[in-house]
């Protein structure tokens, strides 16, 4: 009997054991959950804290773009109206072209000032007596007059009809026509 009673003394230490483990095994497993529950916490919370971040940068970047839209409208708008083009003309035009890049605005806008320049005309010009209107000339220009007097020519001038078209005249002519079509005024 003692030999029984041994072996049930072992498999109770056995069992004891067994059930020891398991409880062991259920204790640490409630510990790793809740250490689990605690870092799913945390990790919303710095997502959280992430997303609200990065919608502050977008509000950022929305207004600098919209100041730097700002910014460019107005140096087009007073480039336009350097150029002698009235305020809601200039307005227009820049809202109607706000898409182009700069540099080809400021083709436009430089064509639009060759435009102006080679006819400027005063309402005093028109008068009943001449029925072709005098060209107003900038004091540089009468400055310059005074020095052409006393220039030689060396080549002579091709006067004749069907001459060799220049390329620069046609394409500047064929520009300021486009623009001044699209700027509306003929």
């Amino acid at each position: 009997m003692k030999e029984e009673e041994e072996k049930n003394e072992v498999e109770d230490k056995k069992e004891s054991k067994k059930e020891e483990d398991k409880e062991e095994e259920t204790e640490a497993g409630k510990k790793l959950k809740e250490e689990m529950a605690k870092k799913d916490e945390e990790i919303k919370k710095v997502k959280s804290e992430l997303d609200v971040a990065l919608e502050t940068i977008a509000g950022y970047k929305m207004k600098e773009q919209e100041m730097a839209k700002k910014e460019k409208d107005a140096k087009r708008k007073a480039a336009l109206l350097e150029q002698g083009v009235e305020d809601s003309v200039a307005t227009e035009t820049v809202n109607k072209f706000e898409n182009l890049d700069d540099e080809s605005f400021e083709t436009i806008t430089q064509l639009l000032a060759a435009k102006k320049a080679t006819k400027k005309l005063t309402p005093e010009d028109m008068t009943n007596e001449t029925t072709e209107p005098k060209i107003v000339k900038d004091k540089a220009a009468v400055a310059d007059e005074s020095v052409l007097d006393s220039v030689e020519v060396e080549q002579e001038v091709n006067l004749g009809i069907g001459g060799e078209v220049d390329s620069a005249e046609t394409t500047r002519a064929a520009l300021v026509e486009f623009v001044s079509s699209r700027l509306g005024k003929k």
